[in-house]
């Protein structure tokens, strides 16, 4: 599953930018109140059409967790295409941990970038789904350590959909049972990694190739990149 003939995944492995979080993750309940950092996330807003399901969903988890609103990076399409203003946008929050969603025709050369800066990317995620609410969709995470198994949780969500996992590293032990998640992709999506940003996530053993969904008949209209980044400080 490429984005536009364009493995946004596989440009993250060659890079070598993803690592596990430093936030130990919560135990017991997987609410993300137990480990969070000083500061609640970034939202990187970059305009898609799931932006209101994403994002809403992320800062409502943001609100369970009494982080309180978080910061808002906001960029059009012409910033993305140009790596000098997403750079400064980024290096107004260093420090931070970024949460973001953009459109695969705009995801293409982030990996690059991040790598050039320095910047870590502790899970990643590419999408393809229809325009429809209940459309057929296709999911693949790539995850670390600290974010193993949120293809579980994905998975469980939304059970229509096609959800793979690429974990990287070693697994930590976990056995916590899965979130209570909105059944639809992005939403899902956005609570999964706002709880990964914070340290809420309880780590699980990452899905098996075998569980992986039904592959949609329906061809996909849209293509999207997810990620949570750490930037340097």
């Amino acid at each position: 599953m490429n984005l536009r003939r364009r493995d946004f995944l596989k440009g993250l492995l060659a890079g070598g930018t993803l690592v596990a979080l430093d936030v130990p993750a919560a135990h017991g309940s997987g609410s993300a109140t137990a480990a969070s950092p000083a500061a609640p996330p970034v939202l990187l807003v970059t305009g898609t059409p799931c932006d209101q399901e994403f994002f809403g969903a992320a800062r409502a988890l943001l609100a369970r967790s009494g982080l309180g609103e978080p910061t808002t990076l906001r960029l059009g399409r012409d910033e993305l295409a140009r790596p000098a203003a997403l750079l400064r946008a980024l290096a107004s929050v260093r420090g931070r941990s970024v949460v973001g969603l953009v459109e695969g025709a705009q995801a293409a050369l982030l990996p690059e970038l991040w790598r050039g800066a320095g910047i870590a990317v502790s899970c990643a995620g590419e999408h393809c789904a229809g325009d429809l609410p209940g459309s057929a969709s296709r999911h693949r995470l790539l995850t670390t350590p600290a974010s193993h198994g949120i293809a579980r949780a994905l998975r469980a969500a939304v059970p229509a959909a096609r959800v793979e996992e690429q974990a990287l590293g070693a697994p930590l032990a976990g056995d916590s049972g899965l979130p209570a998640l909105v059944p639809e992709w992005a939403a899902a999506t956005g609570e999964l990694l706002a709880r990964v940003a914070v340290g809420g996530w309880q780590p699980l053993a990452p899905l098996p190739a075998n569980d992986a969904g039904p592959v949609p008949r329906a061809a996909a209209s849209r293509y999207y990149a997810s990620f949570v980044l750490r930037v340097p400080a």
